[in-house]
């Protein structure tokens, strides 16, 4: 399946994850985070807004860990090679209008070839809890597809953009160029379309209107940077 009409750059899967992974974890109180994380929050704390939305309206820094999408990528090898999905959840903390990525969460899952449905979910809110954790964003691979959001990544993320504007969306297609992509849904049109989408079925077209978008690039509002994380595999 090809990225859908009227979207460009790079895009991606077919994995979804529950809204009730979206309601744990503080708001605003200082993530106990990893050695290096408050010192990097530092330096970013002095840096203007890295980007906007599509209507004007500021978003604040999100820095995730340059290894993350490795290290994630490596954890779901297993699985890439037997052509099933992995997810994983993004965790972290806000500090001085910075998002710090400290925690790359695996849950416990059913995977096929284009989706990923987490199962256990008193499990991550219990994580959550006793770490002080928000959740940032989510991530999942494409074993066998290109690197975009499908219909069903798009409604997936649309639930963590709700709560989260700056929340984000990674995208890991390790048999494809681009291998990896980092996206937000554009506001507007994007996250709009998507909550008033009323289609049922898993996969479904959508208008021909700019859905979503990188975060990464010289416009957007997340930075990989050299900093610390840890990853934690629910499933083991």
């Amino acid at each position: 399946m090809g990225p859908p009409a009227g979207l460009t750059r790079r895009s991606s899967s077919m994995a979804s994850l529950p809204l009730g992974l979206l309601g744990r974890g503080s708001s605003g109180r200082k993530n106990k985070g990893l050695d290096g994380v408050s010192e990097m929050q530092g330096v970013l704390e002095e840096e203007e807004f890295l980007g906007v939305t599509e209507g004007g309206q500021p978003l604040r820094n999100l820095v995730l860990p340059s290894s993350l999408v490795d290290t994630f990528v490596a954890i779901a090898n297993s699985n890439t090679d037997k052509g099933i999905e992995t997810c994983g959840l993004l965790m972290g903390g806000l500090s001085h209008n910075t998002f710090t990525i400290s925690h790359l969460l695996i849950p416990k899952q059913e995977g096929t070839p284009d989706t990923c449905m987490t199962t256990h979910e008193e499990e991550h809110f219990t994580f959550q809890d006793e770490r002080d954790l928000m959740t940032l964003g989510w991530i999942h691979t494409h074993p066998t597809q290109s690197c975009f959001m499908s219909s069903l990544d798009l409604h997936s993320h649309a639930s963590y953009q709700v709560m989260l504007a700056e929340a984000v969306a990674i995208v890991c297609a390790p048999n494809h160029d681009p291998s990896f992509g980092i996206f937000r849904m554009t506001d507007p049109p994007g996250l709009e379309t998507i909550v008033k989408c009323d289609i049922k079925g898993l996969f479904h077209p959508h208008p021909d209107l700019p859905i979503y978008t990188d975060v990464d690039q010289s416009w957007g509002h997340c930075r990989m940077r050299n900093i610390p994380f840890e990853a934690v595999d629910l499933r083991r």
